[in-house]
């Protein structure tokens, strides 16, 4: 019998190859499948991480600044009535430039100011003076 210049595959053979390209499709395709999930775990999980971090900082910082707010406030009310019991009604014609100063350090000075003014008239140079720093 003459050669007709190609071979014929037996069956065996083209089953072989198809389990090859099977599992080779099939391979890629689980790959790809997994890489997807892992992707969405990932994901998911460093969000998670993400919003926990986040919310963690913003509670520290909201609590930060919530405290200095209510120290601020506490320090003007104690100024304001150390300003009344030691110099009368008459003192707290400063009530509005005492509530706009600003900062925990200079709310200090004026609470000490208060204390170691002799008159209105010093504690209202030592107003000043705590003004402009």
């Amino acid at each position: 019998m003459k050669s007709l210049g190609f071979k014929v595959k037996t069956y065996e053979e083209i089953f072989g190859e198809g389990e090859l390209k099977g599992r080779e499709k099939g391979r890629q395709e689980g790959l790809q499948e997994g890489l997807q999930q892992g992707l969405q775990k990932g994901l998911q999980q460093g969000l998670q991480k993400g919003l926990q971090q986040g919310l963690q900082k913003g509670l520290q910082e909201g609590l930060q600044k919530g405290l200095q707010k209510g120290l601020q406030e506490g320090l003007r009310e104690a100024i304001l009535l150390g300003i009344e019991l030691r110099f009368g009604e008459g003192g707290l014609r400063y009530k509005q430039e005492v509530e706009e100063i600003k900062g925990i350090e200079r709310l200090k000075r004026l609470k000490k100011a208060v204390l170691e003014a002799k008159n209105l008239k010093e504690f209202e140079e030592m107003l000043r003076k705590v003004k402009e720093k």
